[in-house]
């Protein structure tokens, strides 16, 4: 069952953005290296990336996961999602 559901979403991420006018898109998450990563390693996939080229990009999802304990440590906030980074995001959801 487990399988079968990430299997769908993976499935319906990818038809989502398939369509032009759901264009341009936004994935995000906390850091980007486990369903999001792999969705936006899907994509560029799909878009003929190296395999180099997913990797590397993988890879930077690292960054996040550093920044996110740092904050978490000096600030004691479980989320670990600063207030500049909620404005950011906020940002690019109003386009």
């Amino acid at each position: 069952m487990y399988f079968f559901f990430f299997f769908f979403f993976f499935f319906l991420a990818l038809k989502i953005l398939s369509y032009p006018e759901n264009l341009p898109a936004m994935l995000n998450c906390a850091h980007g290296k486990d369903r999001t990563g792999l969705v936006s390693a899907l994509v560029l996939a799909c878009l003929g990336k190296t395999k180099e080229y997913i990797a590397a990009d993988y890879a930077r999802s690292q960054v996040g996961v550093w920044y996110s304990l740092a904050f978490k440590a000096t600030t004691g906030d479980p989320t670990g999602i600063s207030p500049t980074s909620l404005t950011m995001l906020f940002h690019c959801y109003k386009y």
